[in-house]
């Protein structure tokens, strides 16, 4: 197979598999004529390959050429997987020194890997010169992208400027883009005569968003009124899981943005979530111990923990946004009155949201600390989901620890003295040594069962995964940790069922163990994943996939191919800290031998045991 570039050619159909009523089909010859776009010679015929996924040195191709650019002729390669001398090396080069792609981590720029979409948006944002700003402030028309999605500017860029609509209401960022799609990108993005129309300027603004919720149902009605008296107001549905912008509540009613347009769902069918960076909460419940005022009597000072706080006139969304504090300034706290701190900053007197702000000190220096890690944590009167419950606390919250008995810490808030579930608060500052004892930590073996993961002749990843997982946890459990594992034989638990289990073993932090293969026997080291969604996700995850990894490294002297964020499905749905590590290469005979070999498979599990231990030491 042979890969050509087409020039000059007539309007006849050049492709044998691109018809005249293909949807591409003008799109494609346009680019054709230009010389941009590659082609396949197979069996004497011309082939486009529409459904075809485009690979990231592809499209680095087709965009260099489709902006007028050529290629570098390179003696030395800024990537460890771009050969030298190749096709793509040239266009690589070219488009990440035209900055058509984001700073590549860990010198891989993943060529043969396919494109997505998230990534396209940047790409054609970039290369294009398409203004980002001027649609930044508009809602996101898709119902998987909100305000705190990552690259929502370059997302909106490409459909307010007529590139891509989605597909029924959804960007699905993280879907492949094939061929015949991406040729319609780029000969939309340089000729406006194939753009879309442009969709009409969205009413909702982002200007006044204050954070985002999460729908917990089907076929949830959205709509252009806050009531129910008439269907006439209904201007579309969401199902469950669905993100939306948030602009406040009202009598029982969230104000959203859906398609660009300001819309109204009950909070009988929506949380609000706990990562999307919003900066200010609207948890309003009268039940909570927070509702109560707690008037500062010493100086107390907090920290602000989020990129751009508004501090308003008053206890509420609804108040005006008189400044705004960034991240990690520090304001001297007056009052606490339910989800609002009333605070002083440069001379300015206002009230800002409790959840992202964190005090800093406290009447008794010696007070073991802790801080609520979910949205709604209930306080109970004994240690046992039996008791009653006395009270709620909300996210990041910080409560006086009195004791700590199994899966149960007796806390003080406020005056209020009760029992809560140790696994949804972190504790700030310990009195004791012991980094370990009853924390408890979910070890994930991959793959198992029917399925075996990466094979090698007779040695298969399960077995390895095992095998490690194992000894970390005898190690972890005598130093007091409680450890569960996803499975401890040859079973196969669904990615589903992995994280239902952490779920419901209350796990503090989640380590999933793999095993990595190549096509190219070169290919070695370890390398550790997590997932955050924004950059105001908690960093927890990447200080937990740092540890350990850099432990792995320096103790069996792997290549560092160092820790990245990405969605695998185990740690991008759990709500504790994950990870996933991949210790090594199995198609590499130096890992493989370091993977199976009982020296250094205890190795892998002690540097697993530090990773997690420094990650609770440097975390208090």
């Amino acid at each position: 197979m042979s890969i050509f570039f087409v020039r000059e050619v007539d309007a006849s159909q050049i492709f044998s598999d691109i018809p005249s009523n293909h949807k591409a089909y003008d799109e494609i010859n346009y680019l054709v004529k230009i010389g941009v776009v590659n082609g396949y010679k197979e069996n004497g015929k011309r082939l486009y390959k529409p459904g075809n996924v485009v690979t990231r040195a592809q499209a680095a191709n087709m965009v260099v050429m489709a902006t007028g650019n050529l290629p570098i002729t390179v003696s030395t390669s800024s990537f460890s997987d771009v050969k030298v001398g190749t096709w793509q090396s040239g266009y690589i080069e070219k488009a990440l020194s035209l900055g058509f792609f984001p700073t590549i981590p860990n010198g891989k720029f993943r060529p043969n890997e396919p494109l997505t979409n998230e990534e396209m948006s940047y790409l054609i944002s970039k290369a294009f010169k398409i203004n980002i700003e001027k649609t930044s402030t508009y809602s996101s028309p898709f119902l998987d992208i909100t305000s705190q999605s990552d690259s929502f500017k370059y997302i909106n860029a490409v459909y307010f400027n007529g590139i891509t609509q989605g597909n029924n209401n959804y960007f699905r960022p993280d879907k492949s883009v094939v061929r015949s799609d991406f040729a319609l990108y780029i000969a939309r993005a340089k000729s406006s005569t194939y753009r879309l129309d442009f969709p009409t300027a969205p009413s909702a603004k982002l200007n006044d968003v204050e954070g985002q919720v999460e729908v917990t149902v089907d076929d949830l009605n959205i709509r252009s009124t806050a009531s129910t008296s008439t269907n006439k107001n209904i201007i579309g549905q969401v199902n469950k899981a669905d993100k939306l912008d948030s602009f406040g509540i009202t009598n029982g009613w969230i104000k959203v943005a859906y398609r660009g347009k300001y819309g109204y769902v009950s909070t009988k069918y929506v949380k609000h979530t706990t990562n999307s960076g919003s900066k200010e909460s609207t948890n309003n419940s009268s039940t909570n111990v927070n509702d109560n005022k707690e008037t500062i009597t010493s100086n107390v000072h907090a920290l602000v923990t989020t990129s751009s706080l508004n501090i308003r006139s008053g206890a509420g969304t609804t108040f005006k946004v008189i400044g705004k504090l960034s991240l990690n300034t520090k304001v001297v706290v007056n009052s606490i009155t339910g989800h609002w701190v009333n605070i002083t900053y440069n001379g300015i007197t206002g009230y800002v949201s409790k959840s992202y702000v964190k005090i800093l000190n406290q009447t008794d220096p010696s007070d073991i600390l802790a801080s609520v890690i979910t949205s709604s944590l209930n306080i109970r009167s004994g240690a046992g989901t039996s008791y009653k419950v006395i009270g709620k606390l909300s996210l990041d919250t910080i409560v006086t620890v009195n004791s700590v008995s199994g899966e149960w810490a007796k806390i003080t808030y406020n005056g209020v003295t009760g029992y809560v579930s140790k696994s949804y608060i972190k504790t700030l500052n310990q009195s004791n040594n012991n980094e370990l004892k009853s924390r408890i930590i979910i070890l994930d073996p991959g793959h198992g069962g029917s399925d075996p993961g990466a094979i090698n002749g007779k040695v298969y990843e399960k077995n390895i995964t095992l095998n490690i997982a194992t000894l970390v946890k005898q190690k972890l459990e005598v130093a007091g940790a409680k450890v569960y594992m996803t499975r401890t034989g040859d079973t196969y638990p669904s990615l589903e069922e992995r994280v239902n289990f952490a779920e419901s073993n209350n796990g503090e932090v989640f380590i999933s163990i793999h095993v990595n293969s190549a096509s190219s026997s070169s290919a070695k080291g370890t390398e550790t994943y997590y997932y955050v969604r924004t950059s105001e996700d908690d960093k927890e995850d990447i200080n937990l996939a740092s540890a350990i990894n850099d432990e792995i490294v320096a103790n069996l002297g792997m290549r560092d191919r160092g820790i990245e964020n990405y969605p695998y499905y185990v740690i991008k749905n759990t709500t504790m800290p994950s990870v996933l590590v991949e210790l090594g290469f199995i198609t590499n005979s130096e890992d493989r031998s370091k993977m199976t070999t009982n020296n250094y498979v205890n190795l892998f599990a002690t540097s697993i045991y530090n990773g997690i231990e420094e990650y609770y030491r440097n975390n208090k």
